[in-house]
């Protein structure tokens, strides 16, 4: 029998039904999980934290768990804002330049348009206190109405507004200055947008897994009438949600009253419970599930103005999510709130029991003798140098109250170390302890370095998180961004289509491996330069590998163009070093040139030497062979003297 296609009604069913059994909802365990963290987060005086109901008693509440969150959260930020917690890498040799450029892209999209800093802030606060954070990444039309009013314009000026899409509204006025006129144009094109989502809207399928992708998943929340009729939702027979809404979490998470019991001030704003479910379902029969979005509007499919159904087909779902603390097989771990929790109520409780001991060694509790007519009056008004009157011997003996002393103090410090041990947040990574000046460096630094590798752990599964919404944002870009932007790299401005980007490229965690800090990150790049000098000399190190250890250095102390402190950026030389090369090269020409016409003369007056030489060596020849003839005649003239 052939499969068929799901029908509206199965869809609405399977979505309702996978929205009612899903985790995370402010009802079930890890709901109200996240309700007790933000109650210590808030430090407030009820609960599990209310005092005594006695007057005059001790209401102090211990701070544990605002003190770890907001102790780790500047340090994760340091991790993530200052640094470079993803590396993109190449896949291929030939895509080494373009991974600089979505590099680039992303820094430029993620921090500079969507203010990066107060979501990551946001998003890694959330799953300090509440286990798991949750952001939204997703694409949608942008449009904006321009409306401008011109004065003294020519008609050709007119013409070339409406060549460029402007539209002429009213009628056009002309005067001696020229003509006067308004326009507008409506303007559409596609954005990113990323928003932090309330950890109790979120829900997820009951079966999965943090390191995986989930079933479904999906979002409960509430938005005004008038906001759906703008989206194009049916949504005027709907009823209000308001006076229904009863989440003590997003209470505590706004430290507000509920204003949701009230009414709205017009129809219009009545708050209606929205649902946006992603889950997998073979639609197109095919044998493999694909990812359908349904939108619920009061628990039912919701449906537009045309008559359609809001459920449709989509490539993926668009949240992230990141847990500092997971657990093995289930989505929901821990979080540092978690192990805070206990210490800050043993906490509470023993500082109040010294609090309440110093008011009562302070103000003793007296006992009477009503036998011998005490004043009451002037005993209940306890100021110094006051009197108690009475009749015969005193009839007024103090209760002597026993001092904690010592030993609660040291609970106290038990307290205190136990919570630094359970949350990996000690006192020396906030550098809060004086006592630690007295210590010896290297113990301080063991225990430091203890508490750092935690952090570098949840800061690692942090970024986990964080590379799924960058790899999130490249596609988004890539798919719907097709105009040029002008981006920063290395001190450059250079334009860039997300569009040309293209999505096949690494995302490396650099978070949590071991580098050690960043004065630890410095002292190593020092030594690096010193042994390059070294090499330098042999002629093994050139001057652009100098360079870059000297941009290195500067870029893990956290100066701004790391370009500006060498002069010969990317290895290439500097103008400077351009023109000086220039004028070292004639001085060297014409040195040549004059040597030229040196060696000119040395040739002459060597082949001068030479014609010398060689008349010198004719006249020796012929010297000596005139000697040989006159030798010659000598001895005929004696052979015929001789003979005579």
């Amino acid at each position: 029998m052939a499969k068929q296609r799901h029908t509206d009604d199965e869809v609405e069913a399977i979505a309702r039904h996978a929205m009612q059994t899903a985790l995370g909802s402010p009802e079930s365990d890890i709901g109200q999980a996240r309700e007790r963290n933000l109650r210590y987060y808030n430090a407030e005086a009820k609960g599990d934290l209310a005092p005594p109901e006695i007057e005059d008693r001790s209401d102090f509440v211990a701070t544990d768990t605002a003190d770890v969150v907001e102790g780790m959260l500047p340090e994760f930020m340091d991790m993530f804002i200052a640094g470079d917690a993803v590396d993109i890498t190449a896949k291929r040799f030939e895509d080494e330049k373009s991974a600089s450029h979505v590099k680039a892209w992303l820094n430029h999209l993620f921090m500079n348009k969507m203010d990066g800093v107060e979501v990551t802030h946001d998003w890694f606060k959330d799953s300090l206190i509440q286990k798991v954070g949750f952001v939204k990444v997703w694409a949608e039309e942008e449009s904006s109405d321009l409306k401008q009013r011109y004065e003294g314009q020519s008609e050709e000026a007119l013409v070339m507004l409406l060549q460029d899409g402007w539209e002429l509204v009213g009628e056009v006025e002309q005067d001696d200055a020229g003509l006067s006129f308004v326009v507008d144009r409506l303007d559409k094109k596609k954005c990113i947008r990323v928003c932090v989502i309330p950890p109790n809207e979120m829900r997820v399928d009951s079966n999965s897994r943090w390191d995986a992708d989930p079933a479904m998943i999906g979002q409960c929340f509430y938005k005004r009438r008038f906001e759906l009729e703008q989206e194009g939702f049916v949504v005027e027979e709907t009823s209000s949600a308001y006076g229904q809404i009863e989440d003590g979490e997003t209470l505590e998470m706004l430290g507000e009253v509920n204003d949701s019991l009230g009414s709205a001030p017009h129809k219009s704003h009545d708050l209606i419970k929205v649902e946006e479910v992603y889950i997998k379902l073979d639609q197109d029969m095919d044998g493999v599930a694909e990812w359908v979005k349904v939108c619920l509007i009061d628990s039912k499919l919701a449906v537009y103005e045309d008559g359609s159904e809001a459920w449709e087909q989509v490539d993926d779902h668009p949240y992230v999510w990141v847990c500092p603390i997971p657990r093995p097989h289930s989505f929901y771990g821990d979080c540092p709130a978690d192990f805070a929790i206990q210490p800050q109520k043993l906490r509470t409780a023993v500082i109040r029991a010294i609090q309440d001991n110093m008011y009562l060694t302070v103000n003793q509790r007296q006992y009477v003798d009503m036998d011998k007519n005490v004043n009451i009056p002037d005993l209940l008004e306890n100021r110094p140098g006051g009197i108690v009157r009475g009749h015969g011997p005193s009839g007024v003996e103090p209760i002597i109250q026993p001092n904690l002393g010592a030993p609660a103090y040291q609970f106290n410090e038990f307290l205190e170390q136990w919570k630094e041990n359970r949350t990996g947040y000690t006192r020396f990574s906030a550098g809060l302890d004086a006592g630690s000046l007295n210590n010896t460096a290297t113990g301080i630094s063991i225990v430091t370095q203890r508490s750092q590798l935690r952090m570098k752990l949840m800061g690692r599964f942090l970024a986990v998180g964080y590379a799924k919404l960058m790899k999130k944002l490249l596609k988004l870009s890539v798919t719907y961004l097709n105009q040029e932007e002008m981006v920063k790299i290395n001190g450059e401005y250079i334009p860039i289509n997300p569009s040309h980007l293209g999505t096949d490229y690494g995302f490396k965690v650099a978070v949590g491996l071991g580098t050690g800090t960043k004065e630890q990150q410095a002292g190593r790049v020092m030594g690096l330069l010193q042994v390059m000098q070294g090499g330098a000399q042999m002629g093994v190190v050139k001057p652009e590998n100098m360079a870059e250890a000297i941009k290195l250095y500067a870029e893990i102390n956290e100066f701004k163009n790391p370009e500006r402190f060498v002069s010969a950026p990317d290895g290439q030389p500097s103008p400077e070093q351009i023109a000086q090369g220039q004028q070292a090269l004639q001085m060297q020409q014409q040195q040549i040139q004059e040597m030229g016409g040196e060696m000119q003369k040395l040739a002459q007056e060597n082949e001068q030497l030479k014609a010398q030489m060689q008349n010198k060596q004719a006249e020796t020849m012929l010297k000596a062979q005139g000697g040989e003839v006159d030798a010659q005649f000598k001895a005929q003239e004696l052979a015929l003297k001789e003979r005579e």
